[in-house]
């Protein structure tokens, strides 16, 4: 890929995936979803796939079925439960969401250092002193940024 812009979110938006691959955390979706969104980039097939999942239980809730399959089996939508269906059909759990969000925080502080310091590398920059510009940007060490560099790299292999 040639446009260091859309390279930067082809990057973002891979360490996403492979994240959600790994926890199933949905906030990770929607984090990959605003990314698409910022940089233009179409939505890949795993964030349509969760989006389609997502929209047939929120039908399924619509319709009173308890989940969005072939036997239908009726349920009663109340004011009280409501809010835990949507929350499932989004695939969040309604208890220790606070555990998901922290680890989404995470892991979103990793991809970023970790971004920066791969669209310093694309645009010229050497490794090591991506990794020190990188650091003295976010003050943090030059081996937090390498750790999260590394991590992310594995895991994505941008053009």
């Amino acid at each position: 890929m040639n446009d260091p812009f859309k390279a930067h979110y082809v990057f973002i938006i891979e360490a996403i995936r492979a994240r959600f691959e790994s926890t199933g955390n949905p906030f990770l979706v929607w984090t990959a979803y605003q990314q698409c969104r910022l940089g233009g980039i179409p939505f890949p097939e795993w964030v349509l796939d969760y989006l389609d999942r997502a929209a047939g239980e929120i039908n399924a809730i619509v319709l009173g079925w308890s989940e969005w399959s072939l036997d239908h089996k009726e349920i009663e939508v109340t004011r009280d439960n409501l809010p835990r269906l949507v929350a499932k059909a989004f695939g969040f759990r309604t208890k220790g969401a606070g555990t998901a969000v922290a680890r989404l925080k995470k892991i979103n502080a990793a991809i970023h250092m970790a971004s920066l310091a791969q669209d310093r590398m694309w645009s010229g920059e050497a490794q090591e002193s991506s990794f020190l510009a990188t650091a003295q940007e976010l003050e943090v060490s030059e081996d937090t940024v390498r750790r999260a560099w590394r991590k992310h790299r594995r895991e994505v292999a941008p053009q």
